[in-house]
């Protein structure tokens, strides 16, 4: 069994391959979780869904922190489409 196998992650704050968050994405792929990525805005989207495929992620949707009603999205997708969150990543 590996480590996150059966667990679901959100990950915010992948802005290329080269960040710090595209590792830690990897590396809970490598290891067996599910995730869902994030991104702030237009010009990040083009960047971050291309990723979110490479990775296998279940969904990539937009997310500003600084807006709630974004917030309030993510937190309905997740619902929706997991139930419940493992883990959170930023």
């Amino acid at each position: 069994m590996k480590l996150l196998e059966n667990r679901r992650g959100l990950i915010v704050g992948v802005a290329n391959e080269r960040s710090i968050a595209f590792g830690i994405a990897r590396a809970c792929v490598d290891h067996g979780a599910k995730i869902a990525l994030t991104y702030q805005n237009d010009r990040l989207e083009k960047r971050v869904k291309p990723i979110g495929e490479q990775l296998g992620a279940d969904w990539v949707m937009p997310c500003d922190l600084t807006d709630p009603e974004a917030l309030k999205d993510v937190r309905k997708a997740i619902e929706e489409k997991w139930g419940a969150l493992d883990f959170v990543v930023h």
